[in-house]
This record gives structure tokens, C-alpha cells and sequence, in this order.
């Protein structure tokens, strides 16, 4: 709800820092003892800074890293409990070294063969909403026990993740580009007549009937 407002009342700019603010404020407010919906910002928080990092906005992306590790260190150190994924040091650990990739990634050019993985990037979004759900569901159809023994785990790695990668896929084709061109078509298109704001920038009376009769012309089209 917050992304959306900033980025609706066009604020996006601030996003990074009212996110690191308000999950600041709620760890604050918040109960090691009671799970919350903060756990996983620390993620999010983390792609966000480095985002901003690649797009130039190098101190507050910094300053994003920095909260993303210290959120997430906060929820270990002090016991956090997360029904669905533990919060261990493996959790940690795979944060820092995900921000480091990410940050060493955004810094230099990837080699040929790593050029795959975009593509990953590219569906991350369908990826991030289908993969917890999804993902239970393939390993329930398999009949996978949760183990850490050879087989579960190579199901696990090799089988389950195709799996993601096409129902993302899927979503990003048929549902999320689509309707992302179309919306961002609809928000570019002026709301007020070209006319108008040009009669009020001061256009000369003369050249108003030709704008507006332009104007008329591509509202047509």
C-alpha cells in the first residue's frame, strides 16, 4: 500500500527510504516472540538498494544495504520466529552474499555464458508471488519429504525450480507484460488537452485554433 502510494502521487523516487523507515519503525514496535510480515524486507529492501545503486543513486542505496543487513541480522540475533523458512545464519548469509553478487554484478559486464540468468531477472516479479505456494504444491505432488538426505534435496534443486521458472514464465508473457504495456500507455496519455495548458503557458491567441484543431486531430487517432 505504501509503494503504491508513493509511486501514484509521484514520490517513487522516495521509495528506498520510506521502506527502510517503515520497517525500521515496525522491527522497533515489533515482539521476537510474534511472526510478522517484516521478515522477508530485508529481501526486499536489499534489490531495492541495489536497483538504486545501478540507476546512480549510489549513498541511499548504500544506506539501503545497510538496513537490509542490520534488519535481518536484528531478526537472528534476537530469535525471530518465521513459520514457513527459519531464520538461521544460512538465511544471513545467503542475503549477504546475494547483495554482494548483485552489487559486483551491477558493477561489471556479465561473461556470455551467464547470460541465461537474465531471463530469471526478467520474470522475478511472477517468480517472487508463484514460488512459495507453487513450490509446495510441485513437492507435494512429488511426494517429496522435507530432508535434508541426497534425493529430496536433488529434487529439490533440480526438478522444483524449472517448475517455477515456467509458471513464472507464463505469468510474465501472457499476463504481465501485456497488461504493463497497456497500463503504462494509459498513465503517459495526457489528461488535460494539450490545448489547454499550452493557452495557459501563453500561447498567442492567433496559433490557438490550430493547436486545439491538432489537438482534436490526435485524440481522433
Amino acid at each position: 500500500m505504501l509503494c503504491a502510494l508513493l509511486i501514484a502521487v509521484g514520490l517513487r523516487k522516495y521509495l528506498l527510504p520510506a521502506i527502510c523507515v517503515w520497517c525500521l519503525i515496525r522491527f522497533a514496535l515489533s515482539s521476537s516472540k510474534n511472526p510478522y510480515s517484516n521478515d522477508f524486507f530485508a529481501f526486499f529492501i536489499a534489490g531495492l538498494s541495489v536497483a538504486s545503486y545501478a540507476t546512480g543513486h549510489r549513498t541511499q542505496a548504500l544506506i539501503g544495504m545497510a538496513v537490509a543487513l542490520l534488519l535481518e541480522a536484528g531478526h537472528l540475533l534476537l530469535s525471530y520466529q518465521q513459520p514457513s523458512v527459519p531464520i538461521e545464519t544460512s538465511r544471513f548469509a545467503m542475503l549477504a552474499f546475494s547483495i554482494a553478487a548483485v552489487f559486483v554484478a551491477a558493477q561489471c559486464k556479465a561473461p556470455r555464458f551467464l547470460k541465461p540468468l537474465a531471463f530469471v531477472g526478467l520474470i522475478s516479479y511472477p517468480l517472487y508471488l508463484l514460488h512459495q505456494d507453487l513450490g509446495h504444491m510441485a513437492l507435494a505432488w512429488l511426494d517429496v519429504p522435507y530432508s535434508d538426505r541426497l534425493v529430496p534435496t536433488l529434487i529439490r534443486a533440480l526438478i522444483v525450480p524449472p517448475i517455477l521458472v515456467g509458471a513464472g514464465a507464463l505469468v510474465y508473457f501472457y499476463v504481465e507484460k501485456p497488461l504493463t504495456g497497456y497500463l503504462t500507455g494509459w498513465l503517459r496519455r495526457p489528461r488535460i488537452p494539450k490545448s489547454v495548458w499550452i493557452r495557459t503557458a501563453g500561447v498567442s491567441p492567433g496559433n490557438q485554433p490550430q493547436i486545439a484543431e491538432r489537438d482534436l486531430e490526435q485524440q481522433r487517432v
